[in-house]
């Protein structure tokens, strides 16, 4: 993960893109959102 490889900027980016292909009010999404949060990552507008 870009998280473990200290990379938090691009992980935010793949957080972003995942939401956009998925809808951000997919259950998908809210699965990727929360699995960052677990990380420390929040979604950026």
């Amino acid at each position: 993960s870009y998280v473990v490889l200290g990379k938090a900027d691009q992980a935010r980016e793949a957080l972003g893109r995942a939401i956009a292909v998925f809808g951000a009010d997919s259950e998908q999404a809210k699965k990727f959102t929360a699995f960052a949060a677990s990380l420390g990552l929040a979604a950026t507008e």
